[in-house]
């Protein structure tokens, strides 16, 4: 089995998981400026990568087997760079969490138009924007794609159904510009922490 490394350079590395070698690695930046990769999501029977740089750009590349770039897809999130991006690996859905507190979501990794999400998920309507939450700091999918957990940089966390209907919040109405709050940021299912045979691809190494 092996695990995927992003490097500061910009680099995909693939590490054999016994011998702690590397085995293949590709270079997906598209030019320096984008910077280091800050996350990598592998999906190993799609062969699909998705890889988020400093600069807030996200690119989506079908790696073959001897690291040679079969296919790309860049996504810049508009018109607000990402700060971090969710990918689903078996349905290839891909969320990507922006600095002005939205959630951009797109039906797959390897055709999304960034100026086209299926859905932008907010929290404006609940009466808070990015001035009480921050940028979108972390994101989840569950296991089966049904849903969306997300944390905020400043407070709050939010779970989200796939057809954007918002399954619950930390915030609280009325709380709006006080200051105060959950701060959690990082999120995940219980599912997760446990594994569920339900996600074909749940027993393979990720970094």
């Amino acid at each position: 089995g092996e695990f995927v490394l992003g490097t500061d350079r910009g680099r995909v590395v693939f590490i054999d998981w016994s011998r702690g070698t590397e085995t293949r690695a590709a270079d997906v930046r598209r030019r320096e400026s984008d910077g280091g990769a800050t996350s990598v999501d592998w999906c190993a029977s799609t062969s699909t990568c998705v890889v988020r740089f400093d600069s807030g750009a996200v690119c989506a590349a079908e790696i073959d087997g001897d690291g040679s770039v079969r296919a790309v897809n860049w996504i810049d999130a508009f018109p607000c760079p990402s700060t971090c991006a969710a990918f689903h690996r078996r349905t290839r859905a891909l969320a990507l969490g922006t600095a002005d507190g939205e959630i951009r979501m797109y039906d797959d990794a390897m055709t999304a138009e960034a100026s086209k999400p299926r859905r932008v998920l907010s929290l404006r309507a609940f009466g808070f924007g990015v001035e009480d939450t921050g940028a979108v700091a972390h994101m989840k999918w569950s296991n089966d794609g049904v849903a969306l957990a997300a944390g905020w940089r400043r407070r709050g966390v939010g779970v989200w159904s796939n057809s954007g209907c918002l399954f619950m919040c930390s915030l609280h109405h009325g709380a709006a510009g006080d200051g105060h709050g959950d701060t959690r940021r990082r999120v995940t299912f219980a599912g997760d922490l446990k594994g569920d045979a339900g996600d074909d691809d749940e027993a393979d190494p990720r970094v």
